[in-house]
């Protein structure tokens, strides 16, 4: 059963047993090389170890064998992503929100690709909008990472507090990502340190994360890289 393999292969991967998920890929795809869920999910695992070509291919394959799949697209949106194609992730977003006009996750990976193309003032108005289909803690951190680049620090830093209220240390490396973009690698490294502590499976993009640019060369940061052991 190859969704079963590649099911293992999720819980292995956000375990952070990077290994042991490929081994898992490797008999889900031998399995069912067509198989739309089992090229969903290994597009991921291929992007969070930096091979974006073929994270690519099989995400845009899932969506040619299944185009009525929504996740199939956000997963190709999430790819471009962290390939750092930002402009190109709004396509297959609308094709998901066609889909699921109320997908958190849609508005969430859109508001990112904002961010990262400097729209800071568009991804702000997104955010502010009750309108937007988002998570009160995603809302919060949206607005934390667009007011500082706004020039408005204080409410920068409001939002920042009000999101942490409410995932206390569940959201470390979401935390680091935000203190990185602020220019504050001293809490960005703090929140990573904390992340490895306590196993945040959002560790496993810490490889590939834009947002973690700015710590990319801290010798901290290199030391948390080296020890997540990702496969060549």
């Amino acid at each position: 059963m190859a969704n079963a393999h590649a099911i293992l292969a999720e819980v292995l991967f956000f375990s952070l047993d990077f290994y042991g998920a490929a081994r898992e890929y490797d008999r889900a795809l031998a399995v069912a090389p067509g198989g739309v869920f089992v090229l969903a999910t290994y597009a991921r695992f291929a992007l969070v170890l930096g091979h974006f070509d073929a994270a690519l291919a099989a995400a845009q394959k899932a969506v040619g064998l299944d185009p009525l799949d929504s996740s199939s697209y956000v997963e190709l949106a999430h790819a471009l992503y962290f390939a750092r194609r930002f402009a190109e992730v709004e396509a297959p977003l609308r094709k998901a929100q066609a889909l699921s006009p109320r997908s958190t996750e849609v508005e969430n990976r859109r508001i990112q690709a904002l961010l990262r193309l400097g729209e800071f003032d568009q991804a702000r108005q997104r955010c502010e909008s009750v309108a937007t289909p988002l998570d009160e803690d995603t809302r919060h951190r949206c607005l934390a990472s667009a007011y500082r680049p706004l020039g408005r620090q204080a409410d920068a830093e409001r939002e920042l507090k009000a999101y942490q209220a409410l995932d206390k240390d569940t959201e470390a490396v979401s935390y680091a990502r935000v203190y990185a973009q602020w220019g504050n690698k001293p809490m960005a490294l703090l929140w990573l340190a904390k992340a490895e502590q306590l196993l945040d499976p959002r560790l496993i993009y810490i490889k590939v994360d834009p947002e973690l640019d700015p710590v990319r060369d801290e010798p901290e940061f290199r030391g948390i890289l080296a020890r997540m052991n990702f496969p060549p």
